[in-house]
C-alpha cells in the first residue's frame, strides 16, 4: 500500500468511541442470526462483519448530518445502494430505521430470506450524465466496481433535479476494482509514475467528486478487506446559475474522458455469475482432473521392493497444468 494512502487515519470522520459502541451493538444484534441462515458461497464472517461495520459508520455519518443541518429529530435519511450484491447493507440500514432500497443486476439467494420490507430490485443500471435518483438523499456505492466512477456524477444530477425543494444529494463510495467511465481503469492515463494503480484509482475517484462540485472527504473503514478507503461527498445548496456551471463542468469531464477511448458506451457486468472456483464445475470434469493428478503422482513414485505400495511422488504445478491442457483440450479457454 502506498505511503500517501496509509497515512490516512481510519474512522476519522466520526467519533471512534461512538463507532465502536454502535458496531458492538449491531454485531450482537444481527451477526448470530444472519450467520445461521447464510446461504451464499462467500465467507459469512467476512461479509457480515464488513457490512455491519459499514452500516455503523453510515448511521453515525447520518446522525452527525442531522445535527449539523438541524434536521427534525425524527427524520431519517433515505438511500439507494447501487450494486447492492447480497443486500445485507440494505437490510441492516432499513432495520435500523433508514428507508432505502438496493439494486443489482442479479438477485442473490439470501434476498428471499429478508423480511418483505427490505426493498431489493433486480435492475440493470446504464448510467449516464443525465441519470438521477430523485427520492433518495444518499447514493451508496459499496464495491460497486464499474458503477463507482458514476456515483458522484449521478449524485450531482440528482441534486440538480431535487432543487429547490429538497436538500442536495450526498454520496458514499467504497472503491474496489478499478474502473473508469468506459471500462477498466488505465493507470498510465493518470500520470502515475511513483504510486500504485490502486492509489491512482483512489485519486481518480476523488477527483470526479470534486469536479462535480462536491466536498470530498477520505476515510478508511475498519473492515476485513484490503480495500478500505472510502469517500464521503457532500455539497451545499446552490443558486440556479451555480448548478448550471456544475452541470457544464460535469459534462466537460465526461466528454474529456472519451478522448483516446475506442468504446465510449457503458458496459454493465454480465447478469450471469462467472465461475470463480471448482464448486460449480461439472462433477465429471472434477473427477477426471483428480484422477489425472493421482495418476501423475503415482507415476512419479517408485516401489523399493516387489509388493510394496507405491508412495507416490511430486509434480510441479506448472507441469501439472501442462498435462491438464493436453488432456482437456477444450478446457484451455
Amino acid at each position: 500500500m502506498d505511503e500517501q494512502h496509509s497515512a490516512v487515519e481510519s474512522i476519522r470522520l466520526v467519533s471512534l468511541e461512538a463507532y465502536n459502541n454502535l458496531y458492538q451493538e449491531l454485531k450482537k444484534k444481527y451477526v448470530p442470526n444472519i450467520t445461521k441462515v447464510w446461504p451464499e458461497c462467500t465467507d459469512p464472517q467476512k461479509f457480515i462483519h464488513e457490512d455491519v461495520a459499514i452500516a455503523s459508520y453510515l448511521i453515525l455519518i447520518w446522525r452527525q448530518e442531522r445535527e449539523q443541518l438541524k434536521l427534525d429529530a425524527d427524520y431519517r435519511q433515505t438511500f439507494i445502494d447501487i450494486g447492492c450484491g447480497n443486500g445485507l447493507l440494505v437490510y441492516l440500514l432499513t432495520s435500523e430505521g433508514y428507508p432505502g432500497k438496493g439494486i443489482d443486476i442479479r438477485a442473490r439467494r439470501i434476498w428471499s430470506l429478508y423480511p418483505p420490507e427490505i426493498k431489493l430490485e433486480v435492475s440493470t443500471l446504464i448510467p449516464s450524465e443525465d441519470t438521477f435518483f430523485l427520492e433518495f438523499d444518499w447514493l451508496l456505492g459499496n464495491h460497486s466496481d464499474e458503477l463507482t466512477p458514476w456515483i458522484a456524477v449521478m449524485a450531482l444530477q440528482s441534486s440538480i433535479k431535487r432543487q429547490p425543494e429538497r436538500l442536495p444529494t450526498r454520496y458514499w463510495v467504497l472503491p474496489c476494482c478499478p474502473f473508469s467511465f468506459w471500462g477498466k481503469f488505465q493507470r498510465e492515463k493518470f500520470n502515475a509514475a511513483n504510486s500504485s494503480r490502486y492509489f491512482e484509482y483512489l485519486r481518480f475517484v476523488g477527483e470526479i467528486g470534486r469536479n462535480c462540485g462536491y466536498q470530498v472527504e477520505e476515510d478508511r473503514m475498519r473492515i476485513p478487506s484490503t480495500r478500505r478507503t472510502c469517500f464521503v461527498g457532500s455539497i451545499q445548496t446552490k443558486s440556479e446559475s451555480e448548478w448550471a456551471e456544475l452541470f457544464k463542468a460535469k459534462s466537460s469531464m465526461i466528454a474529456l474522458s472519451k478522448e483516446g477511448v475506442e468504446e465510449t458506451k457503458f458496459q454493465p457486468r454480465s447478469a450471469v455469475e462467472l465461475i470463480r472456483n471448482c464448486t460449480r464445475v461439472e462433477r465429471s470434469i472434477q473427477d477426471s482432473f483428480i484422477n489425472l493428478t493421482a495418476k501423475c503422482l503415482l507415476d512419479c513414485g517408485t516401489r523399493n521392493q516387489p509388493g510394496e505400495s507405491n508412495p507416490g511422488g511430486e509434480i510441479n504445478l506448472t507441469d501439472l497444468v501442462t498435462l491438464v491442457r493436453q488432456d482437456f483440450k477444450d478446457f484451455d479457454q
